[in-house]
Formats: C-alpha cells, structure tokens, sequence
C-alpha cells in the first residue's frame, strides 16, 4: 500500500532481492549486509525485553541434623558473643560470691571487735605527750652503750702493748669519739619540752655522755702513741686519766638508770634500764 503524498516510500514494498553464489543461496556478503525488516505499522516503537539467563547453583546436599542436647542444658547461640542465659548465669554467681565475702568480713568485724553493750563508754587512752621525743632518746641511749662496749673492747688490746692489736682498736676508738660527738649534737637538738620532767632527764644524759667523751679521749692519745713506737709506760699517764673519766661516767649514767627506771619508763611504757656490769 502506497503512502498519500507526503512520501515516496511505502511499507508494503519487498526489500531488495539478496546478492547469491552459484548454487542459488545468499551470498555471505548479503546476509551480512541484510538490514533487519522495518516494524509493521501499529506495532510500538519499544525494544522488545531480554531475558538474562542465569545459571543455577547446584543443590546443597543435605547434611544431618546435629542431635538435640539433653534437657536441662544450656542452648548455644548462634552469632557471636555470650547468650542470655550464660550472661545471666554469670551474673548470679558474681552475686552470690559478693553476698559471701560480705558476709565473711562482717562476721569476722563482729568476732573481733563485738558489739558494744548499751550504755557502755569506750575509755580511750591518749599517747602520753613527748612519746616520740622519749622514744628517739631511748634509741640514742642504746647507741651511746654500743660505743662504750667498744671502748672497753679497746682499751682491754692496747694495755697488751702489742702493736699488732693496738693498731686496728686505735681505729674503734677514733669512731667512738667521733660518734659521741654527733650523739651530743642530737641531744640538743631534741624537743623534750612536752616530756615530764625533760630537762633534767636531757641534763643528765649530757653529764654522762660528756664523762665517757673525757674519757674517750685520753683512751685515743694513749693508744695512738703506743702504735706510733711509743712504750707503754711512758703513755701510762693518758691511760690513768682516761680511766678516772670512766669512773666519773660510770657514776653519772648510774644516777641516769635510776631516774629513767623511776620516771621515764613506768610512764612511756618502756622497759627498765641496767648499768653496764651492773
């Protein structure tokens, strides 16, 4: 069927007849240039739908079921992290191990420190005053022994007169001396002045250590000519002098142990003291 004027090309006309080899069939070079056929009038102008084929996934094979737990246990969860139920369970023991430390430790408070009677007064007993200052004099009391301990030790290996002795006591009684000296200088830097009767205890300690120091001294002039080459008997002088300082020592820390045993100790709680030898 023609087309009315506006055009000089109609649908209905047969295409082109198709190039062909000598057997009487399409040529290869027609049926590539074979243009497809013009859509038939009252068809849409829309690309006919493509279907994608896609290639299917071969069954999983079925694997046996895992047996059931026992009842009364415990499902796993599938996913990660704790299920409810073992969340749950860990809280519960948390709690009863809380409930049983508590329960321990006020069990063992009520054992050791009971439960006051009613109308009962607690009576406190304050530290008496000056306790620290007492205490560090005591420790100096026991340092200032050590020393005459050593002192004697000394004194005792030089009267040998043998030089192979006297040297290395020479040395302990030069430490002696040198450490009375630093006890001293403690003392006075002590704060007694909350202890009862303080400044006579601390007069006395200096009478005592004052003596030994005299004493000490000679020892050392003694002893160190002795193990220059002196003779024994021509440094007996410093040896006599150093013993009358002993005797003058030995006296006042006597009246020291009585007064610490009488006023100082029964109040500080602190054991009695003894002479040396004594």
């Amino acid at each position: 069927m023609a087309e009315d004027g506006r055009g000089d090309i109609t649908r209905d006309r047969p295409p082109p007849p198709l190039p062909r080899d000598a057997g009487g069939a399409p040529s290869a070079a027609g049926r590539a240039h074979r243009s497809p056929p013009p859509p038939r009038s009252g068809e849409h102008d829309l690309d006919p739908p493509v279907f994608e084929l896609r290639p299917i996934a071969p069954a999983r094979q079925d694997r046996p079921a895992p047996p059931l737990p026992p009842s009364g246990t415990a499902q796993p969860s599938s996913g990660e992290g704790p299920s409810r139920r073992s969340l749950l369970n860990r809280a519960l023991t948390v709690t009863t191990l809380l409930v049983t430390v508590l329960g321990v430790a006020g069990t063992v408070a009520h054992a050791v420190g009971g439960s006051p009677e009613p109308n009962s007064t607690v009576t406190v007993t304050a530290a008496p005053a000056g306790r620290g200052s007492v205490l560090t004099l005591s420790g100096l009391l026991d340092d200032g022994a050590a020393d005459r301990s050593a002192v004697e030790d000394a004194v005792a290996a030089v009267v040998t007169c043998k030089r192979r002795l006297v040297g290395p006591r020479v040395q302990d009684l030069r430490d002696a001396t040198h450490h009375g000296r630093t006890l001293l200088r403690q003392l006075t830097a002590l704060p007694v002045q909350d202890v009862p009767r303080g400044a006579d205890l601390v007069a006395r300690v200096r009478q005592t250590w004052t003596a030994w120091q005299a004493a000490e001294r000679h020892y050392l002039t003694w002893a160190s000519r002795i193990d220059d080459g002196g003779r024994c008997t021509q440094w007996s002088g410093e040896k006599l002098m150093g013993d009358r300082e002993a005797k003058r020592a030995q006296r006042a820390e006597a009246g020291l142990v009585r007064f610490w045993n009488a006023s100082v100790a029964p109040a500080y709680g602190l054991p009695p003291r003894s002479t040396p030898g004594g």
